[in-house]
């Protein structure tokens, strides 16, 4: 069962220490115990409240003297103010009238009306292991009611990051978004390139011969790895022991604390042998073998600075399917513009349908990427 422990509080006006919480005066200089009033609890002192003293109710603010009063107490027992007139209490909350004569704090509800009857209440052998706690956690002894604080960030914080964000969508867009250019074409050039193959034998390895393969030799080599145990060694874990009880003491704000037990487990270390893995290579026979493959052998190249673009002129190819047969491959062409840009002589490359639509002399305007050479998009001719 919960215990309450009795806390203390200092007079602000005689500076009087270590009132007991039970004490709604000072001693010393007589004065009410204020609004402003915390209680603490005294290093190494504790001293427990008897069970019939025993109360969890916060006190109430008179709304006249600001003396602390119990909350048993329906006047203030310093200037006679009735309690259904104060507003506050200990904790700040505000002290909720209700609707049959009875006031409540904040955060309690209220009773029943006077004709319907209160179920009554049978003990129950089990206690809950964690009690709930409705107001803040007060640290371990000696216990001063902390101040909060709430970090309120400053203008920059809040806008850094959508602003280092927009910078850099801004530089994505100032790079990528077509700009639009202006030039009077200078000249133009074009190049167009026939890839040509040849069948040649290669030498290649695999764990299998495709077809077409003719084998020259195999080899054992590690085709994977597998983890096998090595050895063991021992290892250190942690084991359940004990627990270890210490105790917390919560401000109810009339004057006492509630004694809240603590359980922290305590382990202890053991060891186990554990495996420890190596990587065991799997052998298995590779094969190196002589098959024929299409590779890259030489280009047909054609170029010039006109309008009358060509291929080149392909000799007789023999492809019969064996070593040493030939075949066309790719074909790849590329049309160009040159003119005057920022006082430099820029190239610009176009398709073919653009570019045969352009004549040299002409004022056009394209865009381009910032960065880019190619042109995007259709082509206007200035007048």
């Amino acid at each position: 069962m919960a215990k309450n422990v009795w806390g203390y509080w200092d007079c602000p006006f005689c500076c009087a220490k270590t009132i007991r919480g039970d004490k709604t005066e000072c001693p010393h200089c007589g004065h009410a115990r204020g609004q402003n009033v915390r209680f603490y609890m005294r290093e190494g002192v504790l001293e427990y409240v008897p069970p019939e003293d025993t109360n969890k109710k916060q006190n109430w603010v008179c709304s006249f003297c600001d003396n602390q009063n119990a909350w048993e107490l329906t006047q203030c027992a310093y200037c006679g103010a009735r309690r259904d007139e104060a507003e506050t209490t200990y904790f700040g909350g505000n002290v909720q009238h209700g609707e049959y004569g009875q006031d409540v704090a904040q955060n309690e509800p209220p009773p029943p009306p006077p004709d319907v009857p209160e179920t009554p209440v049978t003990d129950s052998p089990e206690i809950s292991e964690t009690p709930v706690m409705d107001s803040e956690e007060i640290p371990e002894t000696p216990v001063i009611r902390p101040v909060t604080t709430h970090y309120k960030p400053s203008l920059w914080e809040k806008l850094k990051l959508p602003v280092i964000l927009s910078c850099l969508l801004m530089i994505l867009l100032w790079i990528f978004i077509p700009v639009t250019r202006s030039i009077k074409v200078s000249s133009v050039s074009w190049n167009r390139e026939i890839q040509i193959e040849k069948y040649t034998t290669v030498t290649e390895s695999n764990w299998s011969i495709p077809s077409g393969g003719r084998l020259k030799y195999t080899r054992q080599e590690v085709h994977h790895t597998e983890k096998v145990i090595d050895h063991y060694e021992k290892k250190p874990y942690q084991v359940y022991d004990h627990d270890e009880i210490t105790h917390k003491y919560k401000d109810l704000g009339n004057g006492q604390f509630e004694e809240v037990e603590v359980k922290k487990p305590v382990y202890r270390t053991k060891y186990r042998d554990e495996p420890v893995y190596r990587n065991k290579p799997v052998y298995a026979t590779k094969y190196y073998y002589e098959i024929e493959r299409w590779k890259y052998d030489h280009s047909l190249n054609s170029s010039g600075t006109d309008k009358l673009p060509y291929w080149a002129e392909i000799p007789k190819l023999q492809n019969n399917g064996k070593a040493g047969s030939e075949r066309e491959s790719k074909r790849l062409e590329h049309y160009y513009i040159y003119g005057k840009y920022n006082g430099k002589i820029k190239e610009y490359e176009l398709s073919y349908d653009k570019w045969s639509n352009i004549e040299i002399g002409q004022d056009i305007k394209f865009k381009t990427l910032r960065f880019g050479s190619k042109v995007i998009g259709d082509i206007e001719l200035l007048e």
